[in-house]
């Protein structure tokens, strides 16, 4: 029996806050009759076991026949399926037989691969197939029919294993592979619909999103790229031999706020008063020290107002650390620069920066202008900057494939950017982040 299509059932449109702005999010389940599997290949197999999984096999159909028999008035959860437009019991086929060969055939197949170097994927990927091959039904109307008890079949038969006498692999290493795979089996009964929707995805993004300070001088500049970021998934992809399916990896609740940690102390080690004084741009230093006061008395307001108080905490602690220091770097510095011409924006774009600032002003930089221009921007004094003028998006948004080059572009895109801040010219502003932002994916989905 191949696999049967899935009837989804809609149960709501919710809109939902997002990074500034609402989003429609469709809940909703869906019910698929189960259908049969294929054994995969292998030295030990139900047809040719000399021991005991012939006789265990029947005994299990005849186990499963029993409580069929009763299906679905079996418990008030599966009673529902009766109202189910969709349901008919006949659609199960020899379901006894087909889930007592699932049984075993899992039983094999943990046999032939426990001592194989990539164990653990190739078991978890054809477990996912099988359990798979279970259908679904609507959330409400309990589990697949029998599910939970493929797995309390599979802990009682693996069990034994522990003690068993490998040929490749010590007994030691056999132990914990066998006990690894008892945990993940147990665990399923404790996170049993308990995955994470979107809905929750979206929201705890959102809350991380509101409390990393992106309005201040420092991080303005990334704001537009997070607030576009859907966090649905991890980036990892996997191809399942067994289903034959490439499947992306979810994130999970645990997964994005840990990734989310990860990206706030990247952030925050990237960027800073050292950084900044290294490129040139530490300007206007009692202004950033009211911004870094009136922000991080914000962003312990927000412990207030967040629904994940444990999660968000641990974004509130990082950020709290770098507000500190970076009050504590100023508080030094300030005296020592004070002998020290402060250096000023004319002094810290390059050529091409000023070039990239005036394509998206739409203003064009000839014989008549660039001298003016380089004055207000820039050291620099000769016409070499008429070479760099830009005419097309594309000079601004194309990849040379040359690592080093292509991160030097994306920091002079951000150069301009920050002049353009200076000029209060929003569509060129907008301009600017657009560009930034598909460059800066053109990069990572290249380079990483």
């Amino acid at each position: 029996m191949k696999e049967k299509k899935s009837v989804f059932y809609a149960n709501k449109i919710k809109e939902v806050d997002f990074c500034e702005t609402k989003v429609f999010v469709l809940t909703g389940n869906s019910y698929a009759i189960p259908y049969e599997i294929e054994q995969s290949k292998g030295e030990h197999s139900l047809e040719n076991c000399k021991g005991h999984c012939p006789a265990n096999q029947k005994s299990i159909a005849k186990e499963i026949k029993e409580k069929f028999e009763k299906f679905p008035n079996c418990c008030e959860y599966h009673k529902k399926l009766n109202d189910l437009k969709e349901f008919n019991k006949n659609d199960f086929g020899n379901i006894p037989n087909s889930i007592a060969n699932k049984i075993m055939f899992t039983y094999s197949h943990i046999l032939n691969n426990i001592e194989n170097d990539n164990w653990e994927t190739d078991i978890q990927d054809y477990i996912h197939y099988v359990v798979k091959s279970f259908g679904s039904v609507p959330t409400g109307f309990g589990e697949p029919f029998y599910l939970g008890n493929y797995y309390r079949h599979l802990i009682s038969r693996i069990e034994p294993l522990k003690d068993g006498k490998p040929d490749t692999i010590s007994k030691i290493d056999l132990k914990k592979r066998v006990n690894k795979l008892l945990k993940s089996f147990n665990a399923v009964f404790k996170t049993k619909n308990k995955e994470t929707n979107l809905e929750t995805l979206l929201s705890i993004y959102n809350e991380w999103y509101k409390i990393f300070p992106f309005n201040i001088s420092y991080f303005q500049h990334l704001k537009e790229k997070y607030k576009t970021t859907l966090p649905l998934h991890t980036g990892r992809t996997r191809y399942n031999k067994y289903t034959k399916e490439t499947e992306n990896e979810k994130h999970t609740k645990e997964t994005l706020t840990k990734i989310l940690i990860e990206i706030t102390k990247d952030i925050l080690k990237t960027i800073n008063g050292a950084t900044l004084y290294e490129k040139g741009l530490l300007t206007d230093i009692n202004n950033k020290k009211i911004e870094l006061l009136i922000n991080q008395r914000k962003t312990n307001l927000k412990k207030f107002e967040t629904k994940n108080i444990n999660d968000n905490t641990k974004y509130i602690k990082a950020l709290n650390y770098w507000f500190k220091g970076e009050k504590n770097f100023l508080k030094e510095i300030t005296p020592l620069l004070k002998n020290k011409p402060q250096q000023k924006d004319k002094n810290t774009y390059s050529l091409k920066a000023v070039a990239i600032a005036y394509f998206c002003l739409g203003i064009t930089i000839n014989e008549d202008n660039y001298k003016e221009i380089l004055d207000e921007h820039t050291k620099f004094k000769s016409n070499k900057i008429l070479q760099k003028t830009i005419v097309r998006t594309s000079q601004l948004t194309t990849l040379t494939e040359d690592k080093t080059a292509d991160k030097k572009h994306l920091n002079t895109l951000i150069d301009a950017e920050r002049l353009l801040s200076g000029k209060k010219n929003e569509k060129a502003t907008k301009s600017i982040k657009q560009f930034i932002s598909t460059f800066e994916s053109k990069f990572n989905d290249f380079y990483n």
